[in-house]
Formats: structure tokens, sequence, C-alpha cells
């Protein structure tokens, strides 16, 4: 039985890609359009590009979705496990309004020191919904990061293929 719901946030909650095109050059997105590319590169393809002014970009590109609220809000027990870093994911979901909806249940990879696939980030999050890692389902959109991390840390997957918002 599924007792709680653990969500990847980029491209699987929010269009973080979709955003990401909305301003940026296509020379610059292309060379991240899996949204797992090389950062450096993006950033030296685009001069004065900092990871600070990326947040800032990306989150003026993103709007709330009043259904996803309603819909994570059904849920009981619910976390969020993200890669990325903490000023650029906290942006993101402070324009989204998941800061809210997810509470003191946000696990960034960046703030944590610890980064999907590596099955430790699963686990704190799990711990402290207090649920055994096999009562938790993870949804992500990338398998190699998500569902390897999910499944090694002892939770079920579920794979995003569109964002939900």
């Amino acid at each position: 039985m599924i007792r709680a719901v653990l969500f990847d946030l980029d491209n699987t909650l929010i269009d973080r890609d979709g955003a990401l095109r909305a301003f940026a050059p296509r020379s610059v997105w292309a060379l991240d359009a899996s949204g797992r590319g090389d950062r450096a590169a993006l950033f030296a393809a685009w001069q004065g590009m900092t990871q600070e002014l990326l947040a800032a970009q990306l989150a003026a590109h993103l709007r709330p979705d009043p259904r996803l609220h309603r819909f994570l809000r059904e849920i009981p027990k619910r976390a969020l496990v993200t890669n990325g870093g903490g000023s650029t994911q906290r942006a993101k979901l402070r324009a989204t309004g998941l800061d809210a909806i997810f509470g003191t249940h946000i696990y960034i990879s960046g703030e944590l020191g610890v980064e999907k696939p590596d099955p430790a980030i699963f686990r704190l999050a799990c711990a402290r919904l207090q649920e055994r890692p096999e009562a938790c389902l993870y949804v992500g959109d990338y398998p190699p990061e998500d569902e390897r991390g999910a499944r090694a840390a002892g939770l079920r997957f579920a794979l995003a293929t569109r964002p939900l918002a």
C-alpha cells in the first residue's frame, strides 16, 4: 500500500524546459535541451549568465497552477526530491506556489550535498515523512536518476512523460 508520494520538480511538476525556451536564445537552450547538459557550456555560451540570473529568469516564466495545487493537496503525505541548486530550485518553488504545498518536505540536492540517483536523498525524505521506502511512490521524468535512485532506495516508481503543470 502506498502511503506517501514523492515528486521530482523539473519537467515533472513544472515545465522547466518550456520556461527556459521562453527566454533563452535557441543557441543557449539547445545546449541543455535534455536539462542535464553541461552547465558550464550553457553559462559560457550565454556570457554574463549566473546561477542567480538563471533562477530569476526561470521563475519569471513559471506560474502557479491551481489544478496541480488541488491535486497535490489531496495527497496527505507528500515530499519533493529534486536535484539542483538551492537558490534556483527555491525560486521556482516560490514562483509556482509549490513551496507552500510541500512545506518542510522539500529535499534539494544542492542543499543536502547528495543528489539523485543516490538512494540516500530518497531515504531521507521517507524517514522525515515517517514512512518506510516500500510504502512510498516516487514520480519523476528521468529514469537514469529518478527511477534508478528511487528503486535503489526501495521506493516504487512512476514515470512522468510530461510535466503535470
